[in-house]
């Protein structure tokens, strides 16, 4: 006896100390028994709870749950759900509730409820679901939330179109003018997407810089179009932080239903090839989804997943172009032009799927590296010539250019002064002073700078005076038009003549034909390079003699 004495002693300590609320429901339903922790849980007195009918205190939504209760086989456990249960003072305990049958015991007559709260899991629980929901920069849906409202729309079979909304170089805003900036920027933008018109538009935050939208009753393309116009231009209206004013622009693919797709992913995923065309075509337009596109993309895949083989299986070659004096034919410099063996289309669209796949900075500094190796080898041997490679924009955004040139350099152990860095002016006329900052640094080393293409970039001549700059190439588009163009050959020599009166050296590219050299040398044009003086080559078979070729 003094056993069972102390064993009960034990449970109703166990009982009276836990946080959990123990109640006995009767047969009849009435509460027979609450542990203390009702006083806590409930904000009520044990004598007012016992003796009421449960139910009454459980929340009307959640009674149905009751019946896992008086359905439950006696000594059985049963889970029971979240129940909430109106507190004393007002208001509702979430409490997690378990029950056991235990009306066939002797000693209980009554069904055993154990009630855990968890006002702060469900708590918990809600902000994790509205991280889940919520863009926490914009306060904007995200993309598991848009997809879920997209499939509910859908679900209707009304008309719509979902837009992806992408924008064109919002990087710049983040690498010039810091995060914290461009989160405004953001925020902004989306703010002026939704006011566009909300009871008919979901807009939704789903990447760095894209938004989603869709639009109900959107029966066909020019309708669409018109929207992707009124978020085009809401994008672009001027937005001021602090000192600094930006205006954007966006470019938008689209999809509609039921055309493209009645699933909200299939959708997604028509409007995203949109967008990725009209951005490989003319960033800063609209596109509306075709079948044609998705042949591009998967082509687009294609390359990008070759240039990744090439780079990690080391399978990239550099070839080198002759660059010539126009007056004695000998060799001034090489142009390092880089291949990828096998690869199925032009090394002009090798380039832009390694732009648009972001793999142009590791393949530039590979490039880098292996023609920068090339020179070494080159002076070791007695050949002593300017090396010229080419730079993308992005090596240049990406900060890390003139870190890498000096890395090089002092790797191979070529003087920077060999080095001639060949820039589009597509990076020059952005103004960046960042870029300015890199180039001046490159300058300061002893590096050439280089405009290459010179004259296809709606050419400024303001640039030339604040850009350090110190060599043009002609874009060999106006070479091309030398003979049989009087337009093109007044362009060639006013941009020689510009060049020569700055002080800057300037190549006359894409030279096929004697009669161009003629020109050119007329002209006063110093160099040329083009297949009249030889085709690229490898390191190995650069033909070092090439005097013959001016006569």
């Amino acid at each position: 006896m003094r056993d069972l004495a102390l064993t009960t002693g034990r449970l109703e300590a166990i009982v009276e100390q836990s946080r959990d609320l123990m109640l006995i429901i009767g047969a009849g339903g009435v509460v027979e028994y609450a542990s203390p922790a009702c006083a806590a849980l409930l904000d009520d007195q044990i004598e007012r709870f016992e003796g009421l009918p449960f139910a009454a205190r459980v929340h009307p939504d959640d009674t149905r749950l009751l019946e896992r209760i008086a359905g439950s086989v006696p000594g059985e456990f049963v889970q029971v759900g979240r129940l909430r249960i109106a507190r004393a003072s007002g208001g509702w305990a979430i409490l997690d509730v378990t029950a056991r049958n235990c009306l066939h015991e002797e000693r209980v007559r009554g069904i055993v409820l154990t009630c855990r709260d968890v006002a702060h899991q469900e708590e918990m629980e809600h902000r994790i679901r509205r991280v889940a929901l919520e863009d926490a920069l914009t306060r904007l849906p995200t993309r598991n939330y848009f997809i879920e409202q997209l499939g509910t729309v859908l679900a209707t079979g009304h008309p719509l179109a979902v837009l992806s909304v992408d924008l064109d170089s919002f990087r710049r805003v983040n690498d010039y003018d810091g995060h914290d900036v461009g989160d405004d920027v953001l925020r902004a933008i989306g703010s002026r997407m939704l006011g566009l018109d909300r009871d008919r538009m979901t807009v939704a935050r789903v990447g760095g810089d894209q938004f989603m939208v869709f639009a109900r009753d959107i029966v066909d393309d020019a309708a669409a179009l018109r929207l992707a116009r009124e978020l085009t231009r809401a994008v672009s209206e001027e937005i001021t932080v602090g000192h600094r004013t930006f205006s954007l622009s966006s470019t938008i693919g689209i999809a509609l239903a039921p055309a493209h797709g009645q699933s909200a992913l299939e959708l997604i995923r028509c409007s995203e090839i949109a967008m990725m065309t009209a951005k490989n075509e003319t960033a800063g337009n609209a596109l509306v989804f075709t079948e044609r596109m998705r042949g591009r993309i998967s082509e687009s895949r294609e390359a990008e997943a070759e240039l990744r083989r090439g780079l990690i299986n080391d399978e990239f070659s550099v070839v080198y172009q002759p660059e010539v004096s126009l007056e004695t034919g000998e060799l001034v410099a090489l142009e390092a032009l880089v291949r990828l063996p096998g690869y199925p289309h032009s090394t002009e669209h090798m380039i832009r799927a390694a732009e648009e796949s972001r793999l142009i900075v590791p393949l530039g500094e590979r490039v880098l590296d292996l023609a920068v190796g090339a020179a070494a080898n080159w002076n070791r041997a007695g050949r002593n010539v300017r090396l010229a490679v080419n730079i993308s924009p992005e090596q240049v955004r990406s900060g890390a250019l003139g870190a890498s040139v000096e890395r090089v350099l002092e790797r191979h152990r070529l003087a920077a002064s060999q080095l001639e860095l060949e820039l589009t002016e597509h990076v020059v006329l952005e103004h960046s002073e960042d870029a300015i900052r890199t180039i001046g640094r490159l300058r300061e080393l002893g590096v050439t700078i280089a405009i290459d293409d010179f004259g296809t970039g709606y050419s400024s001549l303001a640039y030339l005076r604040r850009f350090p700059v110190d060599k043009l190439k002609i874009d060999r588009a106006f070479v091309a038009g030398l003979i049989e163009s009087a337009r093109d050959m007044a362009l060639v020599d006013a941009m020689i003549s510009v060049a020569l009166k700055l002080g800057l050296s300037i190549v006359a590219e894409g030279i096929e034909l004697p009669e161009q050299v003629a020109i050119l040398r007329g002209m006063g044009c110093p160099l040329g390079q083009g297949f009249w003086y030889g085709r690229p080559v490898p390191a190995s078979a650069v033909d070092w003699d090439l005097g013959a070729l001016s006569r």
